[in-house]
């Protein structure tokens, strides 16, 4: 045999194997073409995956198909056992596998779909956090997430714009689950990649949610800023009523500080209600795009911003004027529209007025909020149709009235058996429900009331007795939870006495700063035992508890 005829043969078959291996199928890379333009395009998104031939995808692709699917679903709100089973495909897929991007994706979707559906807030931010990890090992993503995007991008491009925003998302949970300290480092991270790139939508958002996280551990100026930065982000997108919503977002930071009697000085006070009515007035003269879906709500947010400031300063006829207004806006969007503050607001200043009948109007409303009822509104209106029935009747002959009033008293009988049917069937499916409901929000009510008493007493003696004042805190938290540090000490007999003391200033409101006061130690000891209780526990003990 020739000596060259082996290696002849070997280059013949590594031909004749590379003829064989098939390119992947066109819905394949249809797949990532979407998934890179899926969030600009939602609804052409949905109209391609729901033609894709799915039967001609990998087990993986597959389950891409479904994540994508998921997003969109999640997106629009559509919660139920469709988007259950699509996440459980791709949880399925990619949860501890080596595609680590699209892990990432899918625990985001876990935490915003929880969030969404209002579950127990440690799901979501479980989730967030997994999704955090994830991105953070992920090295490479599919080529074609670069080749086919919509601008000139590069693989670390991709990555970090996930990254960035899932940040985002986790300082949003972390705020959401009353953690604002700890929103605000993945915050500023995910605002200063988003201010790099020019990113202004997603920049709006990050700087929304930090103003409110700065606002809410009484940084102002800090709060201030961010808000500023949210409104030239609102301004640079173009978007009027977005432009307009930031306005009253400033005036909010205002009022914020003046209802919780958080100023210097009757002048400080007066000057944030007047920056209040400024940035709302801006906001109007911004509120032009009447085609916007969102132009009602942000009309009807303007009008109760400027009904709370006048309310504030004692101009009772404005407060009423501006008041009515919004709930008018307010029904306009959603015919369902309640709210109890703004009730009382205008129920004190009609009170204030002499105006007794707004004043019975207003504390109706409000006692609606507070003992919900069965609306009879079919039952009025068929007693109205009923009394106009009566009035033509005593025109007629004696036979046309007797007539007509028995047909008028059978339609009454069958309207009201219909009604009757209605309530008996709604009765039973809530009444075991909502007797459990009323239960648990009394509860809640309770326990949210008695936390933040001593939160505040709290808080006051700190203020007034800052390095002795810890075990009057514990004090009093103990006399209003009396069960709650004993059960964690029991619940997690590895924690010490000092992480502890830490784990409770921390969940009622105070900084690492103040912590060290109270207990006596440094903020490295302080910070440390922060970083212990996350090692050990995983999450706030005290809150687990308090849930």
């Amino acid at each position: 045999m020739k000596p060259w005829l082996p290696i002849v043969l070997a280059f013949s078959l590594l031909a004749a194997c590379a003829k064989q291996q098939t390119p992947p199928p066109p819905e394949e890379d249809m797949l990532y073409r979407v998934e890179c333009f899926l969030q600009q395009k939602p609804d052409s998104a949905m109209q391609i995956l729901d033609t894709l031939d799915i039967g001609m995808l990998s087990k993986k692709e597959q389950a891409h198909h479904a994540l994508l699917r998921a997003l969109l679903i999640n997106n629009r709100k559509r919660y139920g056992a469709e988007l259950d089973s699509l996440v459980q495909v791709a949880r399925d897929q990619f949860i501890g596998g080596s595609d680590k991007y699209h892990e990432a994706w899918t625990y985001w979707l876990m935490s915003n779909k929880s969030t969404n559906m209002q579950q127990p807030k440690q799901i979501a931010l479980d989730a967030i956090l997994n999704a955090k990890k994830s991105i953070e090992k992920c090295r490479h993503v599919d080529p074609r997430l670069v080749q086919f995007a919509t601008k000139p991008t590069d693989e670390q491009t991709v990555i970090d714009n996930l990254k960035y925003f899932i940040y985002l998302e986790l300082g949003m949970t972390y705020t959401a689950s009353v953690y604002y300290a700890e929103a605000i480092p993945p915050l500023r991270l995910a605002d200063a990649y988003f201010a790099k790139t020019e990113d202004h939508f997603n920049r709006q958002g990050t700087a929304i949610s930090l103003a409110y996280s700065y606002l809410l551990t009484q940084e102002f100026d800090s709060s201030l800023l961010y808000f500023q930065k949210a409104l030239v982000s609102a301004e640079a997108l173009g978007y009027a009523n977005d432009i307009a919503d930031m306005h009253h977002s400033i005036a909010s930071h205002y009022l914020f500080r003046v209802s919780g009697e958080l100023y210097e000085s009757k002048a400080e006070r007066q000057g944030f209600l007047d920056k209040a009515i400024e940035e709302l007035h801006a906001g109007f003269a911004c509120l032009t795009d009447t085609s916007d879906y969102s132009y009602g709500y942000v009309k009807q947010s303007l009008l109760e911003g400027l009904a709370e400031t006048y309310y504030n300063m004692q101009q009772y006829d404005s407060c009423l004027f501006y008041g009515e207004q919004a709930i008018e806006a307010g029904r306009s969007v959603d015919r369902f529209f309640e709210d109890y503050e703004l009730y009382r607001q205008l129920y004190e200043s009609s009170k204030a007025l002499g105006d007794e009948r707004k004043a019975v109007v207003y504390a109706d409303m409000m006692h609606a909020m507070e003992h919900p009822e069965v609306h009879m509104r079919g039952m009025a209106e068929v007693k109205d149709e009923f009394e106009k029935q009566e009035e033509l009747l005593q025109q007629e002959t004696e036979y046309q009235r007797r007539s007509r009033w028995l047909y008028g008293l059978v339609a009454l009988l069958v309207v009201g058996l219909a009604l009757l049917g209605t309530m008996v069937r709604l009765s039973r499916r809530r009444k075991a429900a909502e007797a459990d409901r009323q239960i648990a929000e009394a509860h809640d009510a309770l326990k949210v009331k008695a936390l933040e008493v001593v939160m505040e007493k709290s808080k006051a003696l700190y203020a007034a007795k800052p390095r002795t004042a810890w075990k009057e805190i514990l004090a009093e938290f103990n006399a209003a939870f009396p069960e709650v540090m004993s059960k964690v000490e029991r619940d997690h007999p590895d924690l010490t006495e000092g992480e502890r003391n830490v784990a409770l200033l921390s969940f009622l409101g105070f900084r690492i700063k103040e912590e060290a006061t109270l207990l006596h130690l440094s903020e490295n000891t302080v910070m440390k035992y922060r970083s212990n209780l996350k090692k050990k526990v995983g999450f706030d003990p005290i809150l687990a508890l308090m849930d």
